[in-house]
């Protein structure tokens, strides 16, 4: 949460690690994440196990520890009387991955009804999508990018926005995003362009 927080992260970097995460069909559990740390110490020494101190955990080259034996007491301090930080922190999180979670359902029902599907494309009205609150809409611009294999920072995000018709972007992954004819769209390395077909006038022209 700490090193989030220094880095600008919005809810989800404040929620910090879930205790159960989904990749595809595979579940990652953290069962003692929410054990304190002198709790399993405690444990540990009383069943008298032999446990192996990670050496990193005490590294000042590492961001974390840093965070852990350097920014904590500070907080600790801030926190006055029998304040305890990390229990606060920790409620922090909680507090931000419920309120992440609701935004990522309601950005979720949007982009259903908004978001179209061309193959490995997907796009949006520009105007109904100006139209969200600015959480919902990056939501959607993350999720957009993720269907297609790209992933977006908020540094992303906002160079999407300002994007004019007729203007693109490459973001991670491969994918190109173009704004043009009042529609956003997300393409990846998949994405073939159409070739050229000379219309027929009057008459019906066949397009792949």
């Amino acid at each position: 949460v700490i090193l989030n927080l220094v880095r600008g992260a919005g809810l989800r970097g404040l929620s910090g690690m879930r205790q159960v995460r989904r990749e595809g069909r595979v579940h990652i559990v953290r069962p003692l994440l929410r054990v304190r740390r002198g709790d399993v110490a405690a444990f540990v020494a009383g069943e008298g196990l032999h446990a192996v101190s990670d050496p990193t955990n005490h590294d000042p080259d590492q961001r974390r520890a840093r965070a852990r034996l350097e920014v904590l007491p500070v907080l600790e301090r801030l926190a006055g009387g029998p304040g305890d930080a990390v229990a606060s922190l920790t409620r922090l999180a909680e507090l931000a991955r419920v309120d992440d979670d609701a935004l990522d359902a309601l950005a979720s029902e949007h982009a259903t009804r908004l978001v179209s599907a061309w193959g490995p494309t997907r796009a949006v009205r520009t105007d109904l999508l100006r139209l969200l609150p600015a959480a919902l809409s990056a939501r959607i611009l993350r999720m957009m990018a993720a269907a297609v294999g790209g992933d977006l920072t908020a540094d992303a995000v906002a160079r999407i926005r300002s994007l004019e018709a007729g203007e693109g972007s490459h973001i991670s992954g491969g994918v190109f995003v173009s704004c043009g004819g009042g529609w956003l769209g997300f393409s990846s390395g998949e994405a073939v362009a159409l070739s050229r077909e000379p219309l027929v006038v009057p008459g019906t022209t066949v397009l792949a």
